[in-house]
């Protein structure tokens, strides 16, 4: 009797940890290029992070659209991180493209339901202040980064006040349409001083309801 009550407990009432239905959402596996040290270059159509296709955002113009980023870096050590990022590498999708109107950006497909709701967050970081994250120079928000789920599209603005790698965490949801979704984060504009440096981590989408 216990135990049928306890297995009806359950299940009315238990709940289900949500998946991630991203494969590699903190960019941590793949083919990390290391002759480049820890940060190599990712040209438009590579897919040398697992899961992922780096693309051209804007005009292009020398050097590659989206870098890879490892730990060490600069001076950022991992309380730098939040505490959910995987901060053993991630994504820049400023690449080395020192350009107001050209950035980068990176896209997955992953399977959905149509009629179903989703919930999509990432991970935005930017360095604030002079010689802040040891990249030289005088950096600071805001960054811009725009954020795409089949026909859903959000621009985020992160200008977060302090000085250091700062992070914050972006959300939105989107209704599946097809079988397959797009997913994209790629770089929308940023602050003139700092165009060489934002950062993506620790994306996430979830199927929440119908």
């Amino acid at each position: 009797m216990l135990l049928g009550r306890l297995l009806l407990f359950i299940a009315a009432g238990a709940q289900v940890v949500p998946t991630n239905l991203l494969t590699n959402p903190s960019f941590d596996n793949g083919q990390f290029d290391s002759s480049a040290g820890n940060q190599p270059g990712l040209p438009a159509g590579s897919t040398a992070v697992a899961g992922w296709t780096a693309y051209q955002v804007g005009p292009p113009v020398a050097g590659d659209p989206v870098s890879w980023l490892q730990m060490p870096y600069g001076n950022l050590t991992p309380s730098d991180f939040n505490p959910q990022s995987a901060y053993h590498r991630w994504i820049d999708l400023t690449g080395y493209q020192i350009s107001a109107t050209s950035f980068g950006g990176i896209r997955q497909d992953i399977v959905t339901t149509p009629g179903r709701l989703y919930l999509v967050s990432f991970d935005v970081g930017v360095c604030v202040g002079i010689q802040a994250c040891g990249l030289g120079g005088g950096l600071a928000g805001p960054v811009f980064v725009k954020a795409t789920a089949g026909s859903t599209t959000r621009t985020f603005v992160h200008n977060p006040s302090g000085v250091g790698n700062l992070w914050g965490t972006y959300r939105f949801t989107f209704i599946a349409t097809n079988a397959t979704t797009t997913i994209s984060f790629e770089g929308a504009g940023s602050n003139p001083i700092n165009r060489r440096y934002m950062g993506l981590d620790n994306a996430i989408v979830e199927y929440i309801g119908r």
